[in-house]
């Protein structure tokens, strides 16, 4: 029973270290991405983020190893999941709407914008895997195909004043989105 604990304290500190907090609740979008090209997987963080973010958010959330190709035993892998979506669903559930996309904070233009184009990427993958776009209101569905627009936005941009707030704008309309997902598709329970 201790070599258990052990092996699961080690497991909780490799995996805790892509949180910026004792509590678990804010994300360390470098420490994420280095656990993740540790592991060789297929995905960025950001991209990672989008994939929960909309399987959370359409209640899907038992398709992420098969979508994400992760085989559940791998106790990373596993821990890694369990952590960031219950991160994800308590941000997207709370009556404060506090949920934020997981991009990086202090990187170029261009680097901002490529990986809100990975999130938006993997949220609409994640959707489209799942087959329930259609099954969604008309709101849901526009911001769906906005969703997929963003996922196709040019990265190279350079700086102003203009695309940064280019880029604001469209990282809050994927937050509020997300958020609005989540409640059409939660507001039955």
């Amino acid at each position: 029973m201790s070599q258990f604990r052990s092996v699961r304290e080690k497991l909780f500190r490799y995996t805790s270290i892509f949180f910026r907090d004792k509590k678990m609740s804010t994300l360390d979008y470098d420490r994420l991405s280095q656990l993740i090209n540790q592991q060789r997987w297929w995905f960025c963080a950001a991209e990672l983020h989008g994939i929960l973010t909309a399987l959370i958010a359409i209640d899907a959330q038992n398709q992420s190893y098969a979508l994400l190709s992760l085989n559940a035993q791998n106790k990373i892998a596993s821990e890694l999941i369990s952590r960031l979506s219950k991160n994800i669903e308590d941000s997207l559930s709370g009556s404060d709407l506090d949920f934020e996309l997981l991009l990086p904070e202090e990187k170029s233009l261009s680097e901002r914008a490529e990986a809100l184009a990975f999130w938006a990427e993997g949220f609409y993958l994640a959707l489209e895997y799942t087959q329930k776009i259609n099954q969604l209101d008309e709101d849901c569905q526009d911001f769906i195909h906005d969703i997929s627009e963003i996922a196709r936005l040019d990265s190279h941009l350079f700086a102003s004043e203009q695309n940064e707030q280019m880029l604001d704008t469209l990282k809050e309309h994927c937050r509020m989105g997300a958020l609005m997902l989540y409640a059409a598709c939660h507001r039955l329970r």
